[in-house]
């Protein structure tokens, strides 16, 4: 019998297997180079980014160097405060950084070169168009910070976009922050007596008559004292006096309550959906809540003690003074008309489409927040708190001060203005007040953009 001759199969198993090997280890290597490649790519993408971040910190911390040495250096020079102003812009126009500006720094290592240039334009507005830059409030100065990781196969860049913004305020030379006669409200002014607790004055000799009964029947009524909670229904109530509630007071849906003379609320008052409250004169509430569609009317002044929400669509008005003692919420579509002064010790909040107009001065040591809003000033304001006017608008058509930095622009008419800005009409905005500070330029700052980064 003939035997079977395998050594030529193994011959072919030898050479498959080298074949198979030799095609693994090509792709094993490619796979490696290019894993190797991709990490230099990375590693010259994260260098690129650096240098580029180090554009942006030199650059910003040289411009901001400049202008606070150019503001310091004419702060005490003239006594007129709009021909310092105006020294200071000529010279910030005139310097260098407002001119189209380019500087750089290139560094080499190991046959590799790093750098960084950053590329500016001349001022410009908020919106980004060119401007003479002596005329406005707020300066923009554009940056492009290009880092640069030079590599023996390609350049990598990294691009990083932003801007400062100067925001010019006014100036009152040197000394304390604004002189005293310089104030919107001096120590002794009339919030000196609408801030008080006892005000307004409600005469302490109206002769009530008193009630322990809840439900208050719907009829004409004299003066009423109602010793317990008091609940009007859905009907018209007329009341030929005052008013006075010692408990929680209810005006439920679509009821009507008119007071000829004083209201005074010394507990929680609710006044429901289509509710319609008339007062003749003077008013005191503590906390107070007006419900969708309801509306207001107050013929003399008006306190809240506590918290105040004004709620959809709602339509009220203040013949006289306007006293805040808490916070006060303006919520969507409703509107507050106050006849003079307005005061509010804590927050106030004008939400989505809220009108507050008052044809008075108003003083607001809380915080000021308009969300969508609008709050209309025909007289003089003081803000005592930082102001966040996210898409709102603030119009004072007298003087306005501030404690705290503001953008604030100069204007002739509230016509057509833009969202989240603050305009102040024919009047100059009074530096803040602090005796014997010896700040100069403090309502300037310097305000820095988002950064941006591109390949």
């Amino acid at each position: 019998m003939k035997r079977f001759d395998n050594r030529g199969a193994a011959l072919l198993i030898v050479l498959l297997t080298i074949t198979i090997i030799g095609i693994f280890s090509t792709v094993i290597i490619s796979v490696v180079l290019s894993a190797s490649h991709q990490t230099d790519k990375i590693e010259a993408s994260m260098q690129a980014r650096d240098l580029a971040e180090m554009g942006v910190e030199a650059y910003r911390t040289n411009v901001s160097a400049e202008l606070r040495d150019i503001i310091k250096d004419v702060k005490d020079a003239p006594d007129n405060a709009e021909d310092t102003k105006a020294e200071i812009l000529t010279k910030i126009c005139s310097n260098t950084i407002s001119q189209k500006k380019k500087f750089n720094i290139t560094e080499s290592a190991d046959d590799e070169e790093f750098k960084f240039d950053v590329r500016t334009t001349g001022f410009r507005n908020e919106t980004n168009e060119s401007i003479d830059c002596t005329n406005y409030k707020k300066l923009r100065l554009n940056y492009r910070s290009i880092g640069t990781a030079k590599t023996d196969s390609a350049d990598t860049k990294e691009i990083i976009t932003g801007f400062i913004a100067l925001n010019v305020g006014n100036f009152s030379g040197g000394g304390s922050g604004g002189s005293q006669d310089d104030r919107v409200f001096h120590s002794e002014s009339e919030f000196d007596t609408i801030i008080d607790p006892s005000y307004p004055k409600i005469p302490a000799d109206i002769p009530y008559e008193k009630t322990s009964q809840e439900e208050i029947p719907c009829e004409t009524l004299p003066n009423l004292e109602v010793t317990d909670d008091a609940e009007f229904s859905t009907c018209t109530y007329d009341i030929k006096g005052s008013l006075l509630v010692h408990d929680d007071a209810t005006l439920l849906n679509k009821g009507s309550l008119t007071i000829e003379d004083h209201a005074t609320f010394k507990d929680d008052g609710e006044f429901l959906n289509n509710t319609v409250l008339n007062i003749g004169k003077n008013a005191i509430f503590d906390e107070t809540a007006f419900q969708n569609n309801a509306e207001m009317s107050i013929g003399g002044h008006a306190s809240f003690g506590e918290e105040a929400d004004f709620y959809q669509n709602t339509k009220s008005s203040i013949g006289k003074n306007a006293i805040f003692r808490d916070s006060i919420t303006m919520h969507q579509n409703s509107e507050l008309y106050v006849g003079r002064n307005f005061y509010t010790r804590n927050e106030l909040t004008v939400k989505n489409n809220a009108l507050l107009t008052i044809d008075g001065s108003v003083k607001l040591d809380g915080e000021v927040s308009t969300k969508k809003g609008t709050i209309i000033i025909n007289g003089n304001a003081f803000f005592n708190q930082p102001i966040s006017n996210k898409n709102g608008r603030i119009c004072i058509k007298g003087r306005a001060e501030f404690t705290d930095n503001q953008s604030v622009r100069k204007a002739d008419s509230c016509a057509n203005q833009p969202k989240g800005t603050i305009y102040v009409l024919d009047q100059y905005v009074s530096k803040p007040y602090v005796p014997g500070d010896g700040g100069g330029e403090a309502d300037w700052s310097i305000d820095f953009g988002d950064n941006e980064y591109t390949h």
